[in-house]
């Protein structure tokens, strides 16, 4: 394996070739730790061996990629000059993108979505990683992509086959002289419906096999066509009419596609024959029966192509309140209400002059001055030549509706009114969010980096130096590594505090009973310390919130107890709409003068040498239980041991 450090792309191309053997693996990463922390990680694979190439800056590692393809991209989200999103965005400009595995400080649920979706293949979070997880994603990547790759292959043929089919499917490969000319076609498959369909039995009522003329005559309509679909690729779809050479001299109309396939095309094809006959039977069959509808619950009248009245049924006579006298010729205009009676006009002009359907809502006025709203439609009809002889139409009573709009307007403005009040009030919590969510990322990010560097070289230099130190050298490197293992949780405690609320996680039906035992079993209290729990409830609730509280309030009562033997007691009471759970320890007990002072952010009443403590786990309980309208409490004295209650919602 060869690592790069630091150099830009020409020099790099001057003094490395890659073997055909290995994998190629750019690192783009702008700390130099991580860097050589994933160059030792690599080198511990005993399934595949790699050449891995390093570069701090994300214009680098771009460079690099435009003149030579990595099998793999490890990719830092936090470069220099650009993000991890920004690099595969530009990346993908330029050039076809690798199999890229993201790495960061933190576990980002945003990120990792945006990443994915930019096209990364994993995630990993930095301060978790180690050499069997990074080469086991690796290996997975890779094998995914190799899999990727075969199934796509197989897909496309299979895609373009299955999906044109309609009735018969035929797969044809072109035949080219020594100029690259097509000059015929050779049948690779067809399926069974191809082989039975009338397309081949009309061979035996002609002079010539239907199917060689589509693909073995240059000189047919059909054969050239297909030759420009093999060589434009532009699909051809049309349908196709075949006059037989019998006595009846009957015609035969098929509906062909045909698509491109390597160097030839695939074809479908279906006898549509029967379909046109009925398609014209049908439209004179409709056109009758328009006429004959007299006693529809609908208002219907017809006009010939003037627009002059015809026929009106009672139920329009009833809508407009005309007598059918008055109907006729252009008396029906005479019902419109003047203030719609232009805009109709028009309407009505405009659906004619382009032949397409007349619909409107429009009102009508009768003599005795009653105003009518109707929902409008209108059809051309035609003779068998395809003239328009007229218009057949209908119209429905939309009165009522109309008046539920305009009080449905009405409420709607009110709502709109509320809405923006709310969405001004949304738009501003959520910009506070992106703050913070911004704001702690960066610390994350700039706080976390040194102390990984720190982790890092402490245990560098105690492997290299094993032998040369003194027992104090080595207390004062323990030392050093407790402290920036206590920095390192006060981190995430100072994240998992400002992220509570942020994320809304679904509620599921959670045994109190059975989840209190596993966080006792989980946190190994002493032996001679007693965990009592009493009958607990089952109820739906988000558990994850439910459990962080109560590992706190327990480890709180285990880690602070000023014996190792002794009693803590869980038990809960309840009311119609809270659960009262209260976590009760006989332990020192705590002054009434501290009572508000330990739920404050980063308080904490004893060393943080002789407990490890970050002083924000009952911040974060107080901010859980008042997030979903509770409430917690403490009731202790010193020497009486402590309880803390809190209230929890059904």
């Amino acid at each position: 394996m060869t690592f790069c450090k630091n150099i830009g792309y020409s020099a790099f191309r001057e003094n490395h070739a890659v073997l055909p053997t290995q994998k190629t693996v750019l690192i783009v990463d702008d700390n130099l730790e991580d860097r050589h922390s994933y160059h030792r990680f690599l080198k511990q694979d005993a399934i595949l061996t790699y050449k891995v190439i390093g570069f701090e800056t994300g214009e680098e590692g771009i460079e690099f990629c435009h003149h030579q393809n990595p099998d793999l991209i490890l990719l830092d989200f936090n470069l220099p000059d650009m993000d991890g999103l920004e690099f595969i965005a530009e990346l993908k400009t330029s050039c076809d993108l690798p199999p890229i595995i993201m790495l960061t400080g933190e576990g980002n649920e945003t990120i990792a979505v945006q990443a994915m979706k930019a096209g990364v293949k994993d995630y990993l979070v930095k301060g978790k990683t180690n050499a069997q997880s990074l080469c086991f994603a690796i290996r997975s990547v890779l094998e995914q992509v190799r899999l990727q790759q075969l199934a796509e292959l197989n897909e496309r043929k299979f895609r373009v086959s299955v999906e044109n089919m309609l009735d018969c499917f035929g797969i044809y490969t072109c035949i080219r002289d020594e100029d690259g000319k097509i000059v015929d076609f050779r049948t690779e498959y067809l399926n069974e419906a191809a082989c039975k369909d009338n397309l081949f039995a009309l061979q035996q009522r002609t002079d010539r096999d239907i199917c060689q003329m589509i693909t073995s005559h240059p000189t047919t309509e059909l054969f050239e066509q297909c030759c420009q679909v093999v060589e434009t690729g532009v699909p051809l779809s049309r349908e196709y009419s075949l006059r037989l050479e019998s006595q009846e001299r009957e015609s035969k109309v098929f509906e062909i596609r045909i698509n491109r396939l390597e160097d030839g095309f695939v074809a479908v094809w279906r006898d549509i024959t029967e379909r046109i006959q009925v398609k014209k039977a049908l439209q004179q069959s409709e056109a009758k029966f328009r006429v004959l509808v007299t006693q529809a619950p609908v208002g219907i009248f017809q006009t010939d192509c003037q627009g002059d009245c015809v026929f009106a049924n009672p139920r329009w006579l009833e809508i407009t309140g005309l007598t059918l006298t008055e109907t006729m010729g252009k008396g029906w205009c005479k019902a419109l209400h003047p203030d719609d009676r232009e805009r109709i006009y028009h309407q009505w002009y405009e659906a004619a002059r382009n032949n397409r359907e007349f619909t409107s809502e429009y009102r009508f006025q009768s003599p005795s001055g009653k105003i009518t709203w109707v929902a409008g439609r209108a059809v051309s009809l035609y003779d068998d030549r395809g003239k328009t002889t007229g218009y057949f139409g209908t119209i429905t009573d939309i009165t009522e509706r109309k008046q539920a709009e305009v009080l449905l307007n009405r409420q709607k403005e009110q709502l709109i009114e509320v809405n923006r009040d709310l969405t001004q009030t949304s738009s501003l919590l959520s910009q506070r969010n992106r703050e913070l969510d911004r704001f702690t990322h960066v610390v994350s990010h700039d706080l976390k980096a040194p102390l990984r560097a720190i982790a890092y070289l402490s245990e560098w230099i105690e492997e290299d130096l094993a032998d040369k130190l003194d027992e104090n050298t080595k207390d004062n490197f323990e030392l050093l590594k407790s402290r920036v293992k206590r920095m390192q949780n006060f981190i995430e405690s100072l994240l998992k505090y400002s992220r509570i609320g942020s994320k809304h996680t679904p509620a599921e039906m959670v045994a109190v009973g059975d989840l209190l035992a596993d966080i006792v079993d989980s946190l190994i209290p002493p032996p001679k310390l007693r965990v009592e729990i009493s009958p607990m409830p089952t109820f739906e609730t988000q558990k994850i919130a439910l459990e962080q509280v109560f590992t706190n309030l327990i480890s709180n009562a285990i880690k602070h107890h000023d014996t190792q033997e002794g009693a803590i007691e869980l038990s809960v009471t309840e009311d119609e709409t809270f659960y009262y759970f209260s976590v009760t320890d006989d332990g020192a007990g705590i002054a009434p003068e501290h009572h508000d002072r330990i739920f404050g952010i980063f308080q904490t009443l004893s060393s943080r040498d002789s407990t490890e403590n970050t002083g924000i786990g009952l911040s974060i309980v107080k901010k859980i239980v008042e997030e979903r309208g509770g409430k917690i409490e403490l009731e202790s004295q010193v020497g009486l041991g402590t309880t803390f209650r809190f209230s929890w919602q059904k």
